[in-house]
């Protein structure tokens, strides 16, 4: 998710973090895992959404958001976050492709469904989902208030 990338042993690849980036990297891997857990089903075996393939399509289409300014953005990560509970995680590979096709592309594939069902789904599905946390919202105050 922060770098974008699949291949982590590049030729002459070398990281030094300050200890500064180090933390905003531990408080971002924590809230995107917390998110997962909260949005998707329960990690067990079998969940199709907790495959390594998927996880690191979800990585790398969380990093496409969250770069598209050149910089990270957390609030970008935050509202694409929101799309995980309306994805069909079962209809991503057709047939047999998930043990027929190559790791890469089984990663690609995932990749590129998600961000298809993000780009067609998101407006809609999101901010139904923000109205109606608003709306639950201003039903507890006033019944609060009342």
């Amino acid at each position: 998710m922060f770098e974008g990338r699949l291949k982590s042993a590049a030729r002459n690849n070398g990281y030094y973090f300050k200890d500064e980036e180090v933390e905003e990297h531990l408080k971002l891997a924590a809230y995107y895992f917390d998110t997962l857990l909260r949005y998707l089903p329960d990690p067990e075996k079998g969940e199709l959404c907790w495959s390594e393939n998927i996880q690191i399509a979800l990585a790398l289409f969380f990093h496409d958001e969250v770069t598209k300014t050149g910089k990270f953005n957390r609030y970008a990560l935050e509202y694409a976050m929101k799309i995980l509970p309306h994805i069909d995680w079962n209809a991503i590979y057709v047939g047999d492709e998930k043990d027929r096709l190559p790791r890469r592309s089984r990663i690609m594939k995932a990749y590129q469904y998600i961000k298809d069902f993000y780009e067609e789904h998101h407006l809609f599905l999101i901010r139904e989902e923000q109205l109606l946390e608003k709306a639950f919202a201003d039903e507890s105050a006033e019944e609060d208030a009342g």
